[in-house]
């Protein structure tokens, strides 16, 4: 199941069921986890670096 608990955000439930050999009825394993999200607002390009610039005392 999954429920969304917030605009960005969801709460997971996970359930494994499985036999083993010595079990007489199937093992049911439940997990839970929350997941956040983020929504990307603004983004600036990065303007490339120059290399340095040669002084007179540079080899």
């Amino acid at each position: 199941m999954v429920f969304q608990t917030s605009p960005t955000g969801w709460f997971v439930e996970l359930t494994k069921s499985h036999w083993s050999k010595s079990d007489k009825e199937p093992a049911t394993i439940v997990e839970h986890l929350t997941v956040p999200a983020a929504e990307l607002v603004h983004f600036q390009e990065l303007v490339p670096a120059e290399p340095p610039k040669k002084s007179r005392f540079g080899r």
